[in-house]
């Protein structure tokens, strides 16, 4: 602990695994935040796996169907709370980095009073226009009961899920490597926790896969409150820590809004195939684009390295640390998804045969994986380039990507699923993540001069407010 009582690193072996993204070695920090993230991922493909043979074996079709038809507008307000955690550490980065207690404190709380104000407003209108929604999504009659119930609980967990998302971004990025390791561990392993318990141990049927996530988050917010204390953050409160700061609110809102406006152009487009696809497509067709295996979840690691490494490092003028932390990151997304292609192309007809005796159900499943496969090429160029624009504060530019998205997936939409039916939905992933990635490589190649340009002038001016304070 320094002074201030935040847990600072040191060269001393009790803090070995703690995180220093201004001063460690680059690989020092993908070793301590990369590394668990890329132990739990590979987790979470097992966890995914039988999740999803829980849900075939116990449900059929059914769970595959509801969230199918409904989750692409859940997503659309997920997608908004998400975006406000992630502008509340992007904007109070520098405070913990200083590890000053008073206002790693007050940025924790406005955090989240900031997620809070926007996840109530996000149910107030999922609650308002469920109806409008519906119709709107085209909704097939046959199973309008459980998509409401599914609808209404996701509305019950935002709330929690909301806070949670905001804590576990903080957890990344100051945590030691074994506590990175076992709260993101726990994040992706709610879903299979609460199958588990829920629908196998219990028997609770429908009941268990709509409601058990909600004890099993709440949980793992209790969880997380203690793995911060153990950081040293949310120590010491005051009364003053609970006093609102409503421009630092209003300002994490304002740039969740930013970071949003690119993610909104992706749950348009999404919701724009879901709307199509329940129009012109069969359920079989419906259902099939719901499985999938977390394979690209480790390109998310870049996302989030990025998100822990670059605000931090542009701010305190780092350049030849940010140049070698962007090339490192796009390499390995480069790399990677690639592999991905080729692991979905290949295994595709496999899988589906291990939940599936259905020959239809397995052909689809082939033929979906094999687009989605394509489309993992260009979506691994939107995560290793996206938050970088973000995390140096150029939201607009990132917003391309949405842009990118939103047309491929619209031509999918309202030309080719009328027309060519399913294979126009199992296409759109690669039509729109494939402009997507291509904008986000043309803006980084164009701009990426000005953005190193303008953390020497930060490192100029940091290094200036340090001679002045010590005169």
């Amino acid at each position: 602990m320094n002074r201030t009582g935040i847990a600072r690193p040191s060269a001393g072996d009790g803090n070995r695994g703690r995180n220093d993204v201004l001063n460690n070695s680059l690989f020092r920090v993908v070793l301590n935040v990369g590394l668990p993230l890329l132990t739990v991922q590979m987790i979470s493909m097992l966890a995914v796996s039988y999740t999803n043979d829980i849900y075939s074996r116990e449900f059929g079709k059914l769970v595959f169907l509801v969230t199918g038809v409904v989750s692409a507008a859940i997503s659309l307000f997920q997608s908004a709370c998400g975006s406000v955690s992630s502008a509340t550490w992007i904007r109070s980065a520098a405070a913990y980095a200083r590890g000053e207690r008073r206002q790693v404190n007050r940025a924790a709380v406005n955090s989240l009073y900031s997620v809070t104000l926007m996840v109530s407003l996000c149910i107030l209108i999922l609650l308002s226009g469920k109806g409008a929604i519906f119709r709107m999504m085209n909704i097939p009659r046959e199973i309008y009961r459980e998509a409401g119930m599914y609808y209404d609980t996701q509305m019950l967990l935002m709330p929690i899920g909301g806070i949670s998302t905001m804590l576990n971004t903080i957890i990344t990025a100051r945590g030691s490597r074994g506590m990175v390791f076992a709260e993101n561990l726990m994040m992706t392993c709610v879903q299979v926790v609460s199958a588990v318990v829920f629908i196998v141990i219990l028997k609770l049927g429908f009941w268990g896969f709509l409601l058990g996530g909600i004890p099993v988050t709440l949980l793992h917010v209790v969880i997380q409150f203690w793995l911060l204390r153990k950081c040293g953050f949310f120590i010491g409160l005051e009364k003053d820590s609970f006093r609102p700061d409503w421009k630092s609110i209003f300002g994490n809102i304002k740039y969740g809004f930013l970071l949003y406006m690119q993610m909104i152009l992706c749950c348009i487009s999404e919701m724009a195939i879901s709307t199509q696809s329940n129009r012109h497509l069969d359920m079989d067709a419906i259902a099939t684009v719901s499985i999938l295996l977390p394979v690209t979840g480790p390109l998310s690691i870049c996302s989030t390295l990025c998100s822990v490494f670059v605000p931090q490092n542009y701010g305190a003028g780092k350049t030849q640390r940010l140049k070698r932390f962007a090339a490192g990151s796009i390499g390995f997304a480069a790399v990677y998804g690639t592999g991905c292609a080729c692991f979905l192309i290949a295994a595709g007809g496999w899988y589906f045969r291990t939940l599936f005796d259905d020959p239809v159900m397995i052909a689809l499943g082939r033929e979906y994986w094999f687009w989605y496969g394509l489309a993992c090429i260009p979506l691994a160029m939107i995560y290793a380039i996206r938050i970088f624009f973000d995390s140096v504060g150029m939201a607009k530019v990132s917003m391309l990507s949405g842009v990118g998205e939103l047309a491929g997936r619209l031509v999918c939409a309202f030309w080719l699923i009328p027309c060519f039916g399913y294979i126009g939905r199992f296409a759109a992933p690669l039509f729109g993540w494939g402009l997507g990635g291509l904008l986000m490589v043309i803006m980084y190649l164009a701009l990426r001069k000005r953005i190193y340009q303008q953390c020497e002038e930060n490192g100029k001016r940091e290094t200036g407010e340090r001679e002045e304070a010590a005169v």
